[in-house]
């Protein structure tokens, strides 16, 4: 029966969501069960990804076959299920893959066991996306059960590799019509309508001055990585306790035939440095009082000062910027080594509405060669806007509300979401404002009420979008 409103399936949903919870719950559990985390020493042909996301696909496709949804398998990239007909696709975009558990000791619940313990459901992946894989494909069920036949086909696409390096959406753009709207449950509430462009390089040079010859400073070392902002970082100074009390006192130990310390602030992500103080701003604040008269020591500092001050929003070297609407650009340091007289500083930048993304990496590059360094640009993801007046971002705000009785704002975020994956989506929960559900952590979790809410409001969207 085909139903040219909502109102008939808004009918059906109220009366058998309450039995489908259940259901959804163990949907989910089979999904986390599946550790999905790439491996290419298990691709095959049909897993281009690894055994694990494989297995999750599988899961995905035994539950359409098993609902009478109609699905898609993407060579292992993705794949989608799908109601609705008609010539327009509205997407909803999630992931199957998973990162690493990491140390099991750190976790409460064993994290491929879905563990539900005082209102809270825990596992890895549990957040980022099962959750809301498991529950929109109950939602796709129960519509169709209802008998109301959307006017658009409502896909519901699953990639394999968001992860890691978005390949899954690349080649399923290249085989399938790209969904004219979409939203992607792989976010926050209400909704996300602008995401800050990145842009992610090393700065490299070599200091002036030899390293242990006209200089105590030896060395300084930090993990390589971009996802947070330098919060550890160690300094490796010539000398030893027995003869340099000043330094022991100031709390170096000896190491090596050398001094070193290590230098500790507090842990965020590179997309948020406006939340604790880089870790080698404290190191050079130390080094220049203990040693305020070497050469490296000071062109170490000086160079920190410039680029990476304690306020981290690009005033020092001339490219601040602020929008209204979606905030101040950041820049956030994540990792400075000193190395045989090399200097390597790797940093993130996150900009919002008004930044000219060319000209800034044209004028980031005009400041490196002024002060004799060399600029490599490892990464550039274009900002994602979508006008709070869009007919996208207005239907989901419209569906938000309908359950919740608030009317917000769209928000902006920092963090790069699956949403960018496609030209016309913005993030839509399922996390809610306040919560917390440690997506990458140890203990990742959902809580079970707001999830059985965020997809009523997602009900509410498929309503509202497939309606044309």
């Amino acid at each position: 029966m085909r139903m040219e409103n909502g109102n008939f399936v808004r009918d059906y949903f109220k009366a058998e969501f309450e039995e489908e919870k259940k259901d959804i719950l163990e949907t989910i559990g089979k999904l986390v069960a599946v550790p999905s985390v790439r491996d290419e020493t298990t691709a095959g042909a049909s897993s281009p990804f690894g055994e694990g996301i494989r297995k999750a696909f599988d899961e995905i496709i035994s539950f359409a076959k098993g609902s009478g949804l109609a699905w898609k398998d993407l060579d292992g990239y993705a794949l989608h299920v799908e109601i609705g007909e008609g010539d327009e696709v509205v997407g909803i975009l999630a992931h199957a893959d998973v990162v690493a558990a990491g140390d099991i000791s750190f976790w409460n619940t064993d994290p491929f066991t879905a563990t539900v313990k005082d209102g809270f459901m825990y596992g890895r992946g549990i957040n980022d996306d099962k959750a809301a894989i498991a529950g929109v494909l109950h939602l796709m069920k129960l519509i169709k059960e209802s008998g109301w036949n959307p006017k658009k086909r409502i896909r519901l696409i699953v990639g394999g590799a968001d992860e890691t390096a978005w390949e899954c959406m690349e080649h399923y753009l290249s085989k399938e019509q790209e969904p004219a709207a979409a939203f992607s449950p792989d976010c926050d509430f209400p909704v996300v309508n602008c995401e800050k462009g990145i842009i992610r390089g090393v700065l490299k040079g070599k200091v002036r001055h030899e390293t242990g010859v006209h200089s105590a400073l030896l060395d300084i070392s930090s993990e390589e990585s971009f996802d947070n902002m330098l919060h550890r970082i160690k300094v490796k100074i010539a000398g030893d306790e027995m003869t340099d009390p000043i330094l022991t006192h100031a709390g170096f130990i000896q190491s090596e035939g050398a001094l070193e310390k290590t230098y500790e602030t507090g842990k965020v992500q590179s997309r948020n440095p406006q939340r604790s103080v880089n870790a080698a701003f404290s190191m050079q604040e130390e080094l220049r009082q203990l040693y305020p008269y070497d050469p490296v020591v000071e062109e170490v500092s000086s160079f920190i000062r410039k680029w990476f001050p304690d306020l981290p929003y690009g005033d020092s070297i001339g490219i601040a910027h602020s929008d209204e609407e979606t905030g101040r650009l950041s820049m956030a340091l994540c990792h400075l080594n000193l190395k045989d007289g090399e200097l390597k500083a790797g940093f993130d930048i996150r900009y919002p509405n008004g930044v000219d993304e060319e000209g800034l990496v044209e004028r980031l590059r005009e400041l490196a060669e002024a002060d004799g360094l060399d600029l490599e640009i490892v990464k550039i993801r274009r900002r994602l806007y979508h006008s709070p007046e869009s007919e996208l971002v207005s239907k989901l705000l419209d569906s938000y509300e309908s359950v919740t009785g608030i009317r917000p704002k769209p928000v902006t975020k920092g963090g790069a979401s699956y949403s960018r994956a496609l030209r016309n989506c913005v993030g839509f929960g399922p996390t809610f404002p306040g919560e917390v559900p440690d997506s990458h952590g140890p203990n990742e979790k959902i809580d079970l009420q707001s999830f059985f809410k965020a997809l009523e409001i997602y009900f509410e969207a498929i309503l509202r979008l497939g309606s044309g």
